[in-house]
């Protein structure tokens, strides 16, 4: 039941639009931030307990597939392959997403952002959105998904 939903909100977030009403999300950069925060879920190596149930001391003990490597990818194959591999491509195949390795402007790579370089006309709140917006290498999911379906 939640994962159909769970499934439902990621293709609307990869397509721009807001669940559950459709309306689309702005501003475009908003757009790109949230699909980097959704793929760093949902590649993200090992499971990361609610923070209220570390803020009340609940400790529950990890078992079953959040024991196991990138458990949020194999919960999502798990309950509808197909599914989620559509959502996947709508993120992967979309023409105006910016890669880590397609991404052009090699400045941002070279400087670290946290480090007082000058670059014209790019002030540091600037660079750490446009740092935000780039999405990881399609190569690395790939090669992450992969490692998933076939271990």
């Amino acid at each position: 039941k939640y994962g159909y939903k769970a499934l439902l909100y990621l293709e609307y977030s990869f397509n721009g639009k807001y669940f559950p009403k459709g309306d689309a999300i702005h501003p475009e950069e908003r757009l790109q931030t949230i699909r980097r925060d959704l793929l760093d879920l949902l590649f993200r190596e090992s499971y990361l307990p609610q923070p209220h149930a570390r803020a009340y001391g609940l400790n529950h003990s990890i078992n079953g597939i959040r024991t196991s490597s990138h458990p949020y990818l194999r919960v999502l194959l798990l309950i509808d392959t197909n599914a989620f591999l559509d959502c996947l491509s709508i993120v992967l195949d979309d023409p105006l997403a910016r890669f880590e390795s397609t991404y052009s402007d090699s400045s941002i790579f070279e400087y670290g952002v946290g480090q007082n370089v000058a670059l014209p006309h790019v002030t540091l709140p600037q660079l750490e959105r446009k740092v935000n917006e780039i999405l990881p290498d399609r190569q690395h999911l790939t090669r992450v998904l992969s490692s998933v379906i076939m271990p």
